[in-house]
């Protein structure tokens, strides 16, 4: 969960990237955060701003006071809604992994009381990878059947 920042943390980060704002590391998050709640013309909005998913006032108004909350990004995370049907707003966000994200979903897939992502971490295979083989032939054949990397295709040499 993020923390509520002092005035001055935000008018410090607004100081600091002056007439620079959209260098800053976490401009394009929350732009992204404001078109998929704001924008009626992109394709996530049905997913956010169609279900009522809104911006808090206090970051929807101020840049810097999002970054000052939201702190530094952590190496390999990112944004993410603890209630997925929660706004995105101090109390309800959070920095996490992919894997996090991925048992943090409203449409679940489960099979024996673990997420498609924690499967796909204890066998070894991305969990795009472990999700198409459970649509195609379903949870026993898409866990029992090995995984041996990524596909690829070789032209032949003529040898």
């Amino acid at each position: 969960m993020f923390r509520m920042s002092s005035k001055d943390e935000a008018d410090a980060i607004r100081d600091e990237w002056k007439g620079r704002v959209t260098k800053h590391p976490l401009y394009r998050t929350w732009t992204g955060m404001k078109t998929r709640c704001k924008n009626r013309r992109v394709e996530s909005f049905r997913l956010y701003g169609g279900r009522g998913i809104r911006m808090c006032d206090r970051w929807s108004r101020d840049f810097s006071q999002f970054a000052a909350d939201a702190g530094e990004r952590p190496n390999g995370m990112t944004i993410d809604r603890i209630d997925t049907n929660g706004n995105y707003e101090p109390s309800n966000c959070r920095w996490a992994t992919s894997q996090v994200q991925g048992q943090n979903k409203r449409k679940r897939i489960e099979y024996e009381g673990k997420s498609v992502a924690t499967w796909a971490e204890e066998l070894g295979m991305p969990t795009k990878t472990l999700r198409h083989r459970v649509r195609a032939w379903g949870w026993e054949y898409a866990i029992c059947l090995p995984y041996w990397g990524p596909f690829t295709t070789k032209a032949s040499n003529g040898s």
